[in-house]
């Protein structure tokens, strides 16, 4: 059975039959498709997110030949073609700055660009992803709930874990004001992460004062830690959680802020608030 997760509503896909139909399978994008809609009516400067963030899982072996994800290319035309507005110099600035204002190098922070991978996923070149078997992986909201998400951008949003960055650009505009383009986003982010391992959580601009993180669709079983979030200020932190649901902390700081939770299927509603 195959599990195809995406921003909206997964699908199951029941009695997938493999046939040698696996390693055929050509899911190419357009290029042309996807420059397009860079541009400030729709996705602004970096291409949509849609063809970046769908997970297929194969629940029971019966499409991949075993257990298993297939992730997205997230990093593609990382550093290379600058239409799609992605590469080094996308990376909040907050990740690769020391206290005291100097420059980390991206080698030493982030050596690995896109979705978190291990030594068991192999690139398939003809699907423009990858196919792993050793991790879970699972997607991750990440939610501005502020009076100004539809106007404050927050991305490129980064994920970073086991030396992996990804970065994230938020959906299209598809508003219509007075014959013109609305110019207003939700700041709702879709991550694909993996369980049993942590992340930190980066904005380009002044992180949101209400958070919500959110894995979809998992069981209560499963969960993956959120170790930081960048909060730039002196401020105590508000928690909104259910009892026994998390375990939270902070780190108050001149630079940064540092939460930690694990987000999990029952943490719908849980907030983190900058007082």
């Amino acid at each position: 059975m195959l599990l195809v997760a995406s921003a909206a509503r997964p699908r199951s896909i029941p009695r997938s039959r493999r046939s040698g139909i696996c390693e055929s399978w050509d899911v190419k994008r357009d290029p042309e498709k996807d420059i397009v809609k860079a541009n400030p009516s729709d996705c602004v400067d970096m291409t949509c997110d849609a063809k970046r963030k769908t997970l297929l899982k194969d629940l029971d072996g019966s499409f991949l030949g075993q257990i298993g994800d297939v992730v997205p290319q997230s990093e593609f035309e990382w550093n290379g073609n600058t239409k799609y507005g992605l590469g080094d110099y996308r990376i909040p600035k907050v990740i690769l700055t020391y206290l005291n204002g100097s420059r980390i190098p991206v080698s030493q922070v982030a050596p690995y660009k896109g979705i978190i991978r291990d030594n068991t996923c192999v690139n398939m070149s003809a699907w423009e992803a990858y196919r792993c078997s050793g991790l879970n992986h699972e997607m991750l909201v990440i939610e501005s709930l502020d009076a100004d998400t539809e106007t404050r951008r927050l991305s490129p949003v980064a994920v970073l874990g086991d030396g992996y960055v990804d970065l994230i650009n938020g959906p299209q505009d598809h508003g219509w004001c007075s014959g013109y383009t609305c110019q207003k986003r939700v700041s709702l982010f879709h991550s694909i992460v993996a369980t049993n391992k942590s992340f930190d959580v980066f904005f380009t601009s002044t992180s949101p004062q209400s958070l919500r993180l959110l894995l979809l669709n998992v069981d209560n079983t499963k969960s993956s830690r959120v170790e930081s979030a960048d909060y730039r200020e002196k401020s105590g932190i508000d928690r909104n959680t259910k009892p026994n649901a998390s375990q939270w902390g902070s780190i108050v700081g001149t630079r940064v802020r540092t939460i930690t939770a694990a987000v999990c299927w029952e943490c719908l509603n849980q907030m983190v608030n900058k007082s």
